[in-house]
């Protein structure tokens, strides 16, 4: 086959995977499907930054979540204390990310092998708890970014079709960056160093120079990505940002793929964010999971989820905010905490109550309790079937992940099936109401 005519067939078929990409949200119009894109997309980007200082230098980083903590506290900081948009508040953010990769790596650099990881293992768990105990910037509460309208500017929107588009653009500039790079002399010189770098440095080749410019790279390319993060979740916290699982993950993508090249990165992304959303998914659909829909003014309602937390089951409680209890929300959110409950969702019975609701999430994280946010409850103003909703039509499968337990005690199948009562959990053993 002629070398044209190669070319020719890599460019047709690099145009056909772009354009499946961007037709995707309309094959795939559910948020779901949607929702495992944007990860697999967003995990591309941050493996094609690791693997720029990693695969292509050889210096294995297992700190880049900083730059992406980084990324994500510099733009929601200037948001939600000076209203700067987030497209402006990441510049600081990359600004700062560049220095520090500079002088993490002017340190660190002097370190070989397993002992720049380890490093950089350190370092990373000292700046967690540094922003675990840091009140500037919200301690361990972290930051919730609120949704007030569809906008470009501030980059929030209540359908997944913008995000997607993002992190599909900036997923297709770092690969076109990366394949270009590969093939630049920056490419040569940084596999040169990673197969030899005392050879390189013979050759009068500043080695240090390099590698400081591909952790550069890597740390901005990350930052740009934890900007994004943040406001894909509208919910940032150290524990979320600063954790060695996902640091591990953006390693394992590259490793999997193959290290120190433009496809590893995206075959890694490809087969295991998928298989970790379906795992994830199967894992809550097949186990004994509840929705505990509580009213605080009842006592039955109290007494039913203190005969369902001594159970093996996984509950969440969700509590809606009115007019009537918003005043002892703190108090409810205590008892909460008392009866061991770890996880909770919460919402609004009309829009007038959204700064008490905000108030007391800060009040749940304090107590330790997770708030959930990708679950459809019910009875509120402001919940995720509403921000997940287009045309007012409710996602395939919302409603049928969990089992609710009514304020009666009565186990439902789904919010809203009344008639299909599974059993009471004041009366039944959970041996006869799930089977």
């Amino acid at each position: 086959m002629k070398q044209p005519a190669a070319v020719l067939i890599k460019l047709l078929a690099t145009a056909a995977i772009v354009v499946l990409l961007a037709a995707f949200p309309l094959i795939f119009p559910k948020p779901f499907p949607q929702h495992i894109m944007i990860l697999l997309l967003m995990y591309v980007v941050l493996g094609q930054a690791w693997n720029i200082l990693g695969g292509y230098s050889g210096q294995l980083s297992l700190g880049n979540q900083i730059f992406l903590t980084l990324g994500a506290y510099t733009s929601t900081m200037l948001l939600v204390k000076l209203g700067v948009s987030p497209w402006l508040g990441m510049l600081p953010g990359i600004i700062i990310s560049a220095l520090s990769a500079l002088a993490i790596g002017t340190i660190c650099f002097n370190l070989k092998g397993h002992y720049f990881a380890i490093a950089t293992i350190g370092l990373s768990e000292i700046i967690f708890i540094v922003f675990l105990n840091w009140e500037f910037i919200n301690s361990a509460y972290g930051f919730q970014i609120r949704f007030v309208k569809n906008s470009l500017l501030w980059m929030t929107w209540n359908h997944k079709l913008p995000y997607y588009y993002f992190i599909l653009v900036l997923a297709l500039l770092v690969v076109a960056f990366v394949w270009k790079m590969d093939r630049s002399t920056l490419g040569i010189y940084l596999r040169a160093i990673k197969e030899d770098e005392v050879r390189v440095r013979s050759l009068g080749i500043n080695t240090r120079k390099y590698k400081l410019l591909a952790f550069v790279i890597s740390a901005v390319i990350t930052t740009i990505t934890g900007t994004f993060y943040a406001q894909y979740v509208m919910y940032i916290d150290p524990d979320s940002l600063l954790n060695l699982n996902f640091a591990l993950l953006i390693i394992i993508l590259p490793l999997v793929g193959g290290m120190g090249t433009v496809l590893g990165p995206i075959l890694g992304a490809c087969l295991l964010v998928p298989l970790a959303e379906y795992l994830r998914t199967l894992l809550q659909t097949g186990l004994d999971h509840l929705l505990f829909i509580l009213d605080p003014e009842d006592k039955t309602s109290w007494k039913a989820l203190e005969t369902v937390m001594p159970e093996d089951l996984f509950t969440t409680v969700h509590l809606t905010v009115t007019p009537k209890n918003v005043g002892k929300g703190g108090e409810i959110l205590e008892k909460l905490a008392s009866l061991n409950v770890k996880s909770l969702s919460m919402g609004a019975s009309e829009a007038s109550l959204h700064e008490a609701l905000h108030g007391l999430h800060d009040k749940a994280a304090s107590l330790g309790l997770t708030l959930r946010w990708d679950l459809p409850v019910p009875y509120s103003a402001e919940n995720p079937v509403a921000h997940e909703t287009i045309e007012d039509e409710v996602p395939k499968g919302a409603g049928k992940v969990w089992l609710y337990v009514e304020p009666d005690g009565d186990v439902l199948p789904a919010q809203g099936e009344a008639d299909k009562i599974l059993g009471n959990i004041l009366r039944d053993p959970w041996e006869k109401i799930y089977h």
